[in-house]
């Protein structure tokens, strides 16, 4: 019940600063090993914390500084060794890689140590401080996926409310996977999770568990540093202009699986998470490297432009355009599903059904005759169980 009630106190502490002028959002890097007896309850906590305060927090597990693991990426090592908390000790944690200690306002500090042990007495108190102060700038992320490509492309926009200090302002991205589970088949799992309390009621996920946990679900993964370990420089000057826009355009290839030891599950969609950040990065202080805001988003919640559709679109040629009367239709559908295709006037009434049923995948064709037709503007109208789209034709006798 301990947890519970300090999470409950702590909601009670948080008031919001007047001269906050966005929202913050801290990020929470949790330092864990699937070899790490104490890390199981202390991530619980974690989870529990982010979850009380899910419109002001994000939370993100790198799997290194107690040895490594399956999911340990370079990211995570890089991290580990740059900071190398308590005896490279796990679980060890951060806030926005700052230990809170202002020197003018919450983006101007002087961090000296940022990696603290994971219990939430310890960091809860600094999490909500950083977020009753909030940020001078303001983070989104626009993008889409290419399921054919598995492509994940878009832009990540930092707006300046108020002018920071002046440094070397970079923007971050991770990629991170949840619910991550291995394949304990095999003699020995690379994924199976030590505990070291399994008799507490507090943790009923542990409770009465044998130790190491078999199909343990290993939550936020960090999986890649879009950006590189350190981010991108060069896009922020070191003194950014106030409500001016700068952009950070991404692009990357989402593998089948992040496993080269064969004990690993595909990657799931519905479980991949973008968090994108911009901190300064102080090439001599290892300590001055603080973020000043994050946001994040679920791969299945973009949808500012969606390549999938696009391509789709682009797969569908109609041709001669202009026509004299005839006119061919070629698309691919992808999957087995539900085709209705029309052909619409300009006033949008529709004058003929080209297809309307169920459709196997592959190349289709169909060929449309506009020989009764008056010349002008028509419209072909191709809906799918996930798409819509119209083409404007041109039929000139």
């Amino acid at each position: 019940m301990l947890r519970k009630i300090f999470i409950l106190a702590s909601l009670s502490l948080i008031i919001v600063s007047t001269n906050a002028q966005v929202v913050k959002r801290v990020l929470l890097e949790e330092f864990t090993t699937a070899h790490c007896g104490f890390c199981p309850t202390r991530s619980f906590d974690c989870e529990w914390w982010t979850e009380h305060h899910m419109d002001n927090a994000i939370l993100i597990s790198h799997h290194a500084n107690f040895g490594k693991d399956a999911m340990t990426s370079q990211m995570a090592a890089d991290y580990a060794g740059t900071w190398d908390g308590p005896s490279g000790s796990a679980p060890t944690l951060t806030v926005d890689r700052s230990d809170g200690h202002d020197s003018i306002a919450p983006w101007n500090e002087s961090p000296t140590d940022i990696i603290v042990t994971a219990d939430t007495l310890n960091w809860g108190p600094l999490a909500e401080t950083r977020i009753a102060a909030g940020s001078n700038v303001a983070i989104s992320i626009n993008g889409s996926y290419n399921s054919s490509t598995r492509t994940i492309a878009g832009t990540i926009t930092a707006n300046f409310v108020a002018s920071p200090s002046s440094g070397d302002l970079r923007f971050g991205l991770i990629l991170a996977e949840d619910s991550v589970v291995g394949d304990s088949t095999g003699l020995t799992s690379l994924y199976d999770q030590k505990c070291y309390v399994l008799n507490d009621p507090t943790y009923p996920e542990l409770y009465l568990k044998t130790s190491p946990i078999p199909y343990y679900m290993h939550r936020h993964v960090s999986r890649e540093a879009i950006f590189g370990t350190w981010g991108q420089a060069g896009i922020i000057p070191a003194s950014p202009i106030t409500g001016f826009n700068y952009v950070a355009p991404f692009n990357y290839v989402l593998p089948l699986t992040y496993d080269t030891t064969g004990f690993g599950n595909n990657v799931s969609l519905n479980n991949i998470e973008l968090v994108a950040y911009v901190a300064y990065h102080d090439v001599p202080n290892i300590n001055n490297r603080r973020i000043l805001n994050a946001t994040h988003v679920m791969l299945n919640d973009i949808t500012a432009t969606s390549i999938s559709e696009q391509d789709w679109v682009n797969k569908i040629k109609i041709g001669p355009n202009p026509t004299t009367g005839k006119l061919t239709l070629d698309f691919y559908q992808e999957n087995i599903g539900v085709i209705n295709i029309n052909l619409i006037d300009i006033e949008g009434k529709k004058i003929q059904h080209v297809l309307n049923g169920t459709i196997s995948n592959g190349n289709w064709k169909r060929t449309l005759n506009l020989d009764g037709l008056a010349n002008g503007i028509y419209f072909i109208e191709i809906i799918s169980d996930t798409h819509r789209v119209t083409k404007k034709i041109i039929l000139s006798k």
